[in-house]
């Protein structure tokens, strides 16, 4: 995916979060299902191409620390997540 591309489909992404959520400081959902399934699976695949990406080159300590980060929300997005059942 090119960087206009993403860039684009992250922006798509966040308007339609932005819709469904409202622009309100809201509390983000504690289940993944209540997050439309586009914008899910959007976010699912954004943090799949990232984790990717942490793992084609050799970690340095801040690429260990985002990797570490994007793990979970990964399980979470997937409801892979402790306690997500």
């Amino acid at each position: 995916m090119c960087d206009n591309d993403r860039e684009s489909l992250i922006r798509r992404t966040q308007e339609k979060a932005r819709h469904h959520f409202g622009r309100s400081e809201q509390a983000a959902p504690r289940d993944p299902s209540a997050i439309p399934e586009d914008i899910r699976l959007t976010l699912v695949a954004l943090v799949t191409e990232r984790l990717i990406r942490l793992r084609e080159r050799p970690m340095r300590p801040g690429k260990a620390e985002e990797f570490e980060r994007l793990k979970p929300a990964a399980e979470w997005l997937l409801g892979q997540a402790e306690g997500a059942r």
